[in-house]
């Protein structure tokens, strides 16, 4: 199984995690923009022997499209805000010179805490954008006592390892509550929401 570390050295090309995380393909007025704004952010890495692999963790951190729904959500402003301080961050350790490591990050004394503490971060900043847009699927569970149609959603997490698991089983009511079934709008909506307030719970735990 691949890690979310393959993504950005682009070492395996066939992994679950890169097939999740792979960005969409943008236009060619974003990626323009992208790409200015990626040669300023360059500035700061102008010591570095490898400024492509540089430049692709910086098109990873900004090429990214949110799905139709995180336009029309409420409450998301926060999460999106933690995660641009969480990628500053990022920016930051990736930017700082080897002899302030230690200095600024505990528990770093040889290269493999580096490589790990450097994971650690692209896993954290992935599960973030998990919450913020969460993959879902929504299905019709029978309640074996009543065989009365419910509505249930799950939802993905990223284990330690980086790997997409599905984890989270929550009920959204009874399945004739929801007209177009398993394509209601509003079923989706409210199964994002739920998901989303369980992974973030999770998060909190590991990360607050």
């Amino acid at each position: 199984m691949g890690k979310v570390v393959d993504l950005i050295t682009g070492e395996q090309k066939s992994t679950i995690i890169k097939a999740f995380f792979l960005v969409p393909s943008l236009n060619e007025e974003i990626t323009a923009a992208n790409e200015m704004f990626i040669d300023d952010m360059m500035k700061v890495f102008q010591n570095s022997s490898n400024s492509d692999k540089i430049r692709n963790i910086l098109r990873w951190l900004e090429n990214l499209q949110y799905s139709e729904y995180v336009e029309i959500e409420n409450g998301l402003t926060d999460l999106l805000l933690e995660k641009l301080n969480l990628e500053t961050r990022y920016i930051k350790f990736l930017s700082m010179p080897i002899k302030e490591i230690m200095n600024n990050y505990e528990n770093i004394f040889q290269l493999v805490d580096l490589i790990i503490r450097n994971e650690e971060f692209l896993i954290q900043i992935a599960r973030l954008r998990m919450i913020i847009d969460p993959e879902i699927q929504l299905s019709r569970n029978i309640h074996k006592k009543t065989n009365i149609l419910y509505m249930k959603v799950k939802g993905f997490w990223l284990n330690e390892n980086g790997i997409k698991e599905r984890k989270y089983f929550k009920s959204l009511g009874k399945f004739d509550t929801y007209p177009e079934g398993v394509s209601d709008k509003n079923a989706i909506l409210e199964g994002r929401k739920k998901i989303r307030e369980a992974m973030y719970s999770d998060y909190l735990k590991i990360y607050k």
